[in-house]
Formats: structure tokens, sequence, C-alpha cells
């Protein structure tokens, strides 16, 4: 039975029949479709059993189930061929609703600000340098030698892109490289990393899935050359994008993507609770990918004064030249050197780093939220026991982990995006007991203070032993000039994830792939 899919919109008239999806518009002569009854039946129903295939109906019908017509079967599982044509489709659609976003035409005309652009253009340096990382988790955390090879091949000729091709060197642009790389990322932009990364840990498919969809973006090759010669003459940089275009160039000699979709050309089989995991994982990758676009445009502040998001160096906090500090209560250049743990944030609240709108969406959440944020957080715990060098640490980080009831052994995967990406930073500084010991002060302290004015459960699968514990630890150790910045710079990053709930919520939609 062939059926047309959901989001298929048809159009007639007298002389034309019009199929249009989200990606592709199919124009057929009225009297081709009536010379056609099986397949007249597939437009005026959206359901038919064509058995009756001239050659030309079997030329448009092959069409339409590569370009995402056609809904494909439901089965019980699914062989890796038929997964990479399902989500071929997929990624032609999620394409098309990237290049769709405002930025492309403001960057194409030149409205966007100075800001805006480097906003841009330090983005496409930090996907860079995430490939060669993710690439290298990959490398050794796939479940079959096939994809540990790709994997280690590709990291190879991908780690060192980030630094040839991406740093902003342009004469009329006036930053350096040292500002490219210790630009903070935008907060989706971290999210897409944080995503890809931590999905070799517990899902290889949806690792492969991410992967696939950035490499296939070379068939966009053409058209993207013709984009940046446009940008260039319109913000006055020519040659800016002349090693953009060379490494583009190298994605053409590699093919990894037709190499990777060689590698799921295979009779193999998974189910179809792991691929429709798989894709949901794979969705929230690029759900990020989008949201950064958003966030791009937040750096579209006109001013003579480039406003990056610098972090914290020195103890030293100015919201005249950092985008970041916008938001907290600093009227001018303000040092923060206290080597106490508590002093330091003490001093930080002086600056309101404590005062976080979207602590409340905490104590409101969904259920699938709240039980992936309580689960979430006791895996970092055991991490970051992992990682203990210190006695003291690995005493804090047992007895914060002595929570079972929050590990369950596996997840709905109904947590929004905005979980996600919170929990996955919180994760990611477990690595660091000191700086992460610190984060979890702070999160306690916000949330312990809305709790006390309301009727609200904890949030947090710590309990007051468990605050009491990482208040005497914090007591116990004296800060680096070096881990006090790290220590402001996670919890501004912290905050950002707090505060993004609202802008997650937007790209919150279900996933249509099959029908």
């Amino acid at each position: 039975m062939n059926k047309l899919r959901d989001n298929v919109k048809i159009n007639m008239d007298a002389v034309i029949v019009q199929l249009i999806n989200p990606t592709f518009k199919l124009e057929l002569p009225i009297n081709w479709v009536n010379d056609n009854p099986e397949f007249k039946e597939l437009v005026e129903s959206r359901k038919s059993h064509i058995t009756n295939y001239t050659k030309q109906l079997a030329e448009v019908m092959a069409f339409m189930n590569n370009a995402g017509f056609l809904a494909f079967e439901e089965k019980e599982d699914y062989s890796l061929s038929e997964c990479r044509q399902i989500y071929n489709v997929l990624v032609s659609e999620w394409y098309s609703e990237y290049y769709s976003h405002t930025l492309w035409k403001k960057l194409r005309t030149g409205e966007l600000s100075r800001n805006g652009l480097l906003g841009w253009l330090i983005h496409n340096y930090h996907t860079s340098k995430a490939a060669g990382m993710t690439d290298a988790r990959a490398a050794i955390g796939m479940p079959s030698e096939k994809l540990r090879l790709f994997f280690k091949q590709n990291c190879l000729e991908e780690y060192w892109h980030c630094e040839a091709f991406y740093f902003v060197r342009h004469k009329n642009l006036n930053v350096d490289d040292e500002d490219i790389k210790s630009y903070v990322p935008l907060p989706s932009s971290l999210a897409f990393e944080q995503q890809a990364t931590r999905t070799v840990e517990y899902d290889w498919m949806a690792n492969v899935l991410i992967s696939y969809f950035q490499e296939s973006s070379i068939k966009f090759h053409d058209e993207a050359v013709k984009f940046y010669k446009e940008v260039e003459k319109n913000y006055e940089i020519e040659g800016m994008f002349d090693s953009w275009i060379q490494h583009m160039s190298l994605d053409l000699d590699h093919d990894h993507a037709a190499e990777l979709g060689q590698l799921l050309e295979s009779d193999s089989k998974i189910t179809k609770e792991q691929f429709f995991k798989s894709i949901r994982e794979a969705n929230r990758s690029f759900r990020f990918l989008i949201s950064s676009l958003d966030e791009i445009l937040k750096e579209d502040v006109p001013s003579l004064t480039l406003m990056l998001r610098k972090p914290v160096r020195n103890g030293l906090l100015n919201p005249l030249s950092n985008s970041l500090l916008a938001q907290y209560q600093i009227e001018s250049e303000r040092s923060i050197t206290d080597t106490s743990p508590i002093k330091l944030y003490h001093n930080l609240c002086d600056c309101s780093f404590n005062k976080i709108r979207g602590v409340s969406d905490l104590f409101t959440c969904s259920e699938e939220d709240a039980i992936y944020l309580h689960s979430q957080l006791v895996i970092s715990f055991f991490r970051a026991l992992s990682y203990a060098d210190r006695h003291e640490e690995v005493i804090l980080f047992g007895k914060l982990a002595e929570k079972p009831e929050y590990f369950p052994e596996c997840f709905t995967n109904d947590h929004s995006l905005w979980i996600t990406a919170l929990t996955n930073f919180i994760n990611s500084l477990s690595y660091k007991p000191r700086i992460f010991a610190f984060l979890l002060f702070h999160l306690t302290e916000c949330t312990h203070e809305a709790l006390a004015s309301s009727d609200s459960k904890p949030v947090l699968p710590i309990t007051e032993k468990g605050i009491k514990a990482i208040k005497n630890y914090l007591s116990t150790i004296t800060l680096t000039f070096a881990e006090i910045d790290l220590c402001c710079n996670a919890i501004i990053q912290c905050n950002e994830f707090i505060n993004s709930k609202d802008q997650y919520d937007c790209y919150e939609k279900p996933i249509c792939f099959l029908g």
C-alpha cells in the first residue's frame, strides 16, 4: 500500500496537480494523472495499492519515495539500509528548515551588525572544533571495528581544520586568534557539541546519524560559495572565506558523507524502538543547531565597540566589552579574586549571579524532565567520583551518589530540549571535581532560596546533608586564580542554560518521519 505522508499538501487545477512537502514541489499534468488511475487514487484519497507500473510511473514513484512524499512502513525492526533511506528524507527536511532561517537573508544583504557577523563566524569555528572532539570519542566508543576505524580516520582528518581554516583572519574585522579561541560558545553551539559527544556513550546510532547529517551539508557546496561571495562584498571582507572554500574542497575529496552512507548500507537490523530513539536524539542535535542561529541574532547589537562573549579572565568582570555580563548588576569593571570558594560565591551574588529568572521553570517542569534531571545529576555524581583525586572529593561525591531511586536503567526519552542542554552542560563539568562542586553549590543555593518561598518539592537530588557536605568540602579548599575564572565562567554558562527554556520550547515539535 502506497500512502502520502501527512505533511504533503495537494493543489489541483484544470491543468496541473501539485504535490508539496517541506522540501520539494512536484508538478504533474492533470492528463497524465487521469491516465494513471491507481496514481489518481493516491492523489485523491492519499493512499493506493499501485500494481500496474509503467516505466514513467515507476520513475515518478521512485522520486516521490526518495523525496519524502510517501510514507514508510512501520515495522518491528529495520535494516541499516532502510534506516538510511528514511533518515535521508528527514535530513532534507531539516536542511530546508535550517536554510529558511532569517539569519541567512540578513547575512546575504549585510543587515547583520559586525557583532552579529562575528557571532556567526565564530559559531562556525566552534562547530569545526567540535568535529574532531566528537569523532575522537566515537573512535573509541563505537560498537563495531568498521565504525571505529571510520571515526578514527575522520578525527585525524578533521581535528586541525578549526585552526587551519576557521580562524577569523581579516584586517577589517579586528579580532585575533586568541579572541576566537577564548570566545565563550553560544549556548546552543555548545549544546550541539555536547549532545553529539554524549550520544556516543549511550546511543551509537544517534551519533552516526548526527555525523551523517553534518557531512551531508557538502552537497550545498556551489550555493555556499555564491553565498560567501555575497557576504564578502556586503561586509567588505573580500577573501575572508577563501579558507572555508578550501576546506569544502577537502570535504569533497574525502566524501565522508558517502563513506558513512556506505557503512549504513547493510542488512544488519535494529529494533523499531532503538531506531526511533536514535532519531529523536539526532533531532535534538539538529534543534540545538538551528537554535544557535537565533542566538547569533541576539548578538546582533549595533555598537562601535565589539561586544564579544569573553570569558572571565584574571577575575575581571568588564560589562562594557563583554556581552556575557550584560544581564548582571555590574556598572563598571570589577575584580573578583577570592580564593575561598564560599567568599567568591558571595561576591558573585553581590553582582546578582544568583538571581536567575529561569529557576522557577525547574519547579514547574514536566515529570519526564524532573526524572531526567535527577537521574542525570546522579550519573554526574558517579562520574565526578570516578575522576576524584583527593580523599575529600571521593567522600563528597560518594555521599551525593547515594540516591539509587534516581538512577533508573532507562528513560522514556520524552524529556525536553531544555533539560537535555542543561544536564549535558552540568555533566560536562563533572570531570573537574572542584569546579563541579562549586557549580553544585550555586545550584543548591539558587533552588534552595526559591524553595523557601514556595510550596514546591526539591528539584535536585541533593539532601540537606548533601548540601552541608558540599559546603564543608568547599571550605577546605583554596582556589587557584585559574580556578576562580573557571568557577565564574561555569556559573555564567549554566545560568544561560537555565534561562533558555522558552527559547528551546519554540523548537519542541513532533517528528514526522514515517507517515
